[in-house]
């Protein structure tokens, strides 16, 4: 209760001070701009540059910005922020300094028309040393420039269109203030504490010192330096007891007060300590997300909503700034939740950048000399300086995958930076070379040893040990999950509230309204939602089993929805919980604070087979979990208790047990085992052989085969190809199929859902998705798109299409085809797992039991279209090769008739023109070669003759040539 007061009227002192505030209206002009806006804010906020359009996002030829939402209006460059403000008698004749708390980018200042000079932090202050000002009125006049410095990667999350777009304004604290020199004062404070903290206060003579909550027992100044000796030990800050202290400086007429924790960062033997424990880091990855503003939250709240909802529903103790530096309120806010904060600089250049982003110059890498050197030494300073008494403050980097950069210069960098300011870990970059001065490393692969993340497996009894335990350093993985989810379109309501547009997934939303398939939105969201969590899940806990992981980030619990929309959080763009997850257990339970394991050999099971689950717990807390410790666990809700077999200190892994199972014949079916607040599935399946396929019935890959007994009026069972067919995996789409670009859309799919009540899979164990049990069966199958289906059509399964494609797909359906019938199934339904004999059983029995009779009629010629292989077009005589007037004309007799798709590849050079019968082919470039492609009619052998002719030097000629019949 004290503290509380304390703090009540520390704030309360703060806020009668001698600041000028200077919120409020601005005038603001620059190129075709002019007016007056609102100061905190930006100009889009009020209703001031460019009015974008939909149409300008669909024609825009910027890679970056066509992955990405729009902001309302845009201005880009340079205009001037105007206001006059009053300095009282009390305040003339004294130091003032000018703040201005976020601005992109560079900053240039003038008072009553005198240069004051210049600033270009994007993670920090720009605050400017003013002097003394005379009592009356003056004139400020703040020249903002947005543009692109220092050859800046514009997929940096401290600038660009990206995540947070390209703002223009002033935000947070915009305020004249007295100048302090205790302002500056830096509390190092280790924990434990041995005896002393120190206090760097610069060139000032402290008269009085005090902390609150904390008796003093005394205290001494050497130089720069005070030395603090407390009556009693303090207690340590860390995720468990954030406890903050408030240390108030006086030194003659000036007085600062510095809140602040308690701790000390450290590694050893690969792993991460915070105050002397071992602690592993559950982080999720901040990208500068603002959904509605486009633009950093400056205000303690915004910052204490997100931090709680991460802390306290999802079981996150970390967040990673990839390529930006957040606001002060941001380090304010964590140090009250107990969350770790690891901010970059801001910097995102990679080799794959110079040829991705067309029409741009490539970004400048690190320590080759470049003018962004410069930038990022004064910006590193800068953090450390404006943050680092923050008690979250657990890492600084440069930036994100720094692949083309200097690392023995960046990583000197930051071992300069270590000496000056020692509080915290340091590290160059994520995801590419680990330096010698870097503490730790958080990478997917390290060099020379092997991948750390990207393992799957159909069990849970595997780890990643055998390369993290051979890490020079800590390494935590890098950005795991990225599994999307199929978007509710009516969510895009959200939008509205604020100034980015979707103008992207609108157009993908109508897209999805195109195809046909608006009427399994719910559906989709809904098995894509339960597949993301699945594999999340099985991600994070594959990490927990590894002893010598330091920790994981995730790539996103919310939505990224820049760099190809990649919507792969649990929660949307604005942080709240998509609908298909507000029923599921909250993520904490899967990695809270005690972390609830079990090792088992497999998902699918069959009668007589042994289930044994090895039952671990990873210690996540600040304290010994001693034998003998028990917890509960039950299997199909019968109950027992599992006893830790030793002592669990923080941060490692403990044995409870082991749970053995014989499952029976009355055991067929899905069973739970629950651990603590975790669970997991298993099936057992009959042990059965492979089902015979009736004499009533044909199973056959064979398109003529199957013709030939649909026309007979026969049931089909068909496990072949389709026109419009790709293979299927289990695992969904990762992160986007913009960015990754995935040549197949049909094998864009992000889970399936099942309709379980459907007869044909009475004999199967399964819910309304595709669970485990259907892993053996989903990796490898046959996914068709369905066309020209009846408007209500609904299939047995519907492959979840990404949205950004948004098609009509299945592995498992059926129709009539004239007095046929047809099952098409693109399951293995020849495996030896029992999934696949069970789903051979499953469908042989209920097309045994049914006629099928209210079951859509397709005609031969819907079953055609579909099914029959694309042929190559055989060429039957012969083929010519002449000159004539400038052309190479190459002649081909005798092909059959067909219509499709002509390609040529040359050998030789370029080609400046071609031709086929007539009409102009397109020339282009794949895979380095020149290639001409052109559409090919059936009236174009008429003749019995195709001609292809190009115009190209002597040393140019065809390579190959292909025809193929059109899908």
């Amino acid at each position: 209760m004290v503290r509380k007061v304390f703090f009540a009227l520390s704030l309360a002192a703060s806020t009668v001070s001698a600041d000028i505030l200077l919120d409020g209206d601005w005038k603001v002009a620059g190129k075709d701009l002019a007016g007056t806006v609102k100061i905190p804010g930006t100009l889009a906020d009020s209703g001031l540059g460019r009015k974008t359009s939909e149409h300008e996002y669909l024609t825009t030829s910027d890679v970056q910005q066509r992955g990405a939402l729009v902001r309302d209006r845009l201005y880009e460059g340079r205009a001037v922020y105007s206001r006059e403000f009053e300095v009282s008698a009390a305040g003339a004749g004294k130091s003032w300094e000018l703040v201005l708390e976020r601005v992109m980018w560079r900053s240039e200042v003038k008072i009553d028309g005198e240069e004051i000079g210049w600033r270009d932090s994007l993670g920090t202050p720009h605050v400017y040393h003013i002097g003394t000002l005379a009592a009356g009125r003056h004139r400020l006049e703040v020249t903002v420039d947005n543009s692109c410095f220092y050859g800046f990667s514009r997929y940096s999350h401290s600038y660009g269109p990206v995540m947070q777009s390209v703002w223009h304004g002033i935000l947070g604290k915009v305020a004249l203030r007295p100048a302090n020199p205790l302002a500056s004062a830096r509390v190092f404070a280790p924990y434990p504490l041995e005896g002393a903290f120190k206090v760097e206060v610069g060139d000032v003579k402290i008269d009085s010192l005090s902390v609150s909550g904390l008796e003093i027992e005394s205290w001494k100044q050497d130089g720069n330096t005070v030395e603090v000796v407390p009556a009693v030990d303090p207690v340590g800050w860390n995720e468990f007891n954030p406890r903050l202290y408030s240390l108030r400086l006086k030194a003659g007429e000036y007085s600062h007060t510095v809140r602040f924790g308690f701790r000390s960062y450290s590694v050893k033997d690969r792993a991460i300590y915070v105050n002397g424990v071992k602690t592993f880091m559950r982080g999720n990855v901040d990208n500068c997300n603002f959904a509605g503003t486009g633009a950093p939250a400056t205000d303690k709240r915004a910052w204490l909503d997100i931090f709680r909802t991460l802390k306290y529903e999802d079981g996150i103790n970390l967040v990673r700034f990839h390529s930006w530096c957040p606001p002060g309120a941001a380090f304010e806010a964590a140090d009250e939740v107990g969350i770790y904060l690891m901010p970059e600089v801001g910097i995102w250049t990679d080799k794959w950048m110079a040829g991705r982003d067309k029409g741009r110059p490539a970004p400048s890498p690190l320590g080759l000399g470049h003018d962004v050197d410069a930038f990022v030494k004064r910006e590193l300073k800068d953090i450390v300086d404006a943050y680092g008494n923050h008690p979250s403050f657990v890492s600084l980097g440069l930036g994100n995958e720094l692949g083309n950069s200097d690392f023995k210069v960046m990583g000197d960098w930051i071992g300069d930076t270590r000496k000056y300011d020692p509080r915290r870990l340091y590290f160059a970059s994520t995801a590419r070379t680990i330096t010698e001065e870097d503490d730790f490393s958080v990478t997917h692969l390290v060099p020379g040893i092997g991948w750390v993340r990207g393992r799957f497996k159909d069990n849970t009894d595997w780890d990643y040990e055998d390369v993290y335990s051979r890490t020079p350093v800590p390494v935590m993985a890098h950005e795991i999950g990225q599994w999307p989810v199929y978007p509710l379109w009516d969510s895009l309501e959200k939008f509205n509230r604020g100034i980015l547009r979707p103008y992207n997934l609108l157009c993908y939303r109508r897209q999805a309204e195109s195809n046909g398939v608006m009427r399994f939105n719910r559906m989709f969201h809904e098995a894509s939602a339960k597949a993301n969590r699945l594999v999340y899940k099985e991600e994070v806990e594959s990490f927990m089993r590894t002893p010598s992981c330091a920790g994981v980030q995730l790539l996103n619990v919310q939505d990224f929805t820049g760099q190809g929309e990649a919507l792969v959080g649990w929660r949307d763009a604005f942080y709240d919980l998509k609908p298909a997850f507000e029923c599921e257990k909250p993520f904490r339970d899967i990695w809270g604070e005690v972390n609830f394991l079990a090792r088992f050999e497999k998902f699918t099971w069959v009668v007589g087979e042994t289930f044994r689950a090895r039952m671990q717990v990873r210690n996540m807390t600040d304290s010994v979990l001693p034998e003998g410790t028990s917890f509960r666990c039950e299997l199909d809700g019968r109950s027992t208790r599992l006893v830790l077999s030793g002592d669990v200190a923080p941060g490692e892994l403990g044995e409870a047990g082991e749970v053995v199972f014989k499952g029976t014949a009355e055991d067929v079916g899905k069973h739970v085992l629950k651990f603590g607040s975790n669970e997991w599935s298993f099936w057992i399946y009959p042990d059965e052989g492979t089902v015979k396929i009736p004499e009533s019935m044909v199973m056959t890959d064979d398109y003529g085969r199957a013709a030939e007994s649909l026309a007979a009026g026969g049931t089909v069972i068909y496990t072949g190809k389709g026109r419009r067919t790709a293979k299927d995996t289990f695992l969904p789409v990762y992160w986007s199929v913009i960015h990754f670009e995935n040549k197949n859309p049909l094998a864009a799919t992000l889970g399936t859902w099942v309709d379980s009540s459907h007869p044909a899979l009475k004999g199967f164990i399964t819910e309304d998705w595709a669970d485990w049990q259907w892993q053996s069966l989903v990796n490898g199958a046959t996914v068709h798109e369905l066309r020209d289906m009846p408007a209500d059509y609904m299939p047995i399964c519907l492959s979840v299409s990404d949205f950004h494609v948004s098609l009509f797909l299945s592995s498992l359906y059926e129709v009539k085809v004239g007095e046929g019938r047809l099952l098409v199934c693109g399951y293995r339904l020849d495996g030896a797992d029992p999934a696949s004999r069970r789903l051979r059983a499953s469908l042989v029995d209920y097309l045994a039991a049914s006629s099928g009779e209210k079951l859509p009629r397709m005609s031969a010629q819907w079953f055609d279209r579909s099914f029959r292989p694309v042929r190559k077009v055989e060429v039957k005589k012969g083929i010519r090769i002449v000159e004539e007037n400038g052309w190479k004309v190459f002649r081909i007799d005798g092909a059959e008739a067909f219509c499709g798709t002509f390609k040529a590849v040359f050998a030789g050079g370029g080609v400046s023109k071609a031709e086929f019968e007539g009409r102009p082919a397109e020339i282009g470039k794949s895979a380095n070669a020149v290639e001409a492609t052109a559409k090919v009619m059936s009236e174009d052998m008429l003749d019995g003759v195709l001609e292809f002719r190009f115009r190209a030097g002597a040393e140019v000629s065809i390579e190959s040539f292909s025809m193929t019949e059109d899908k």
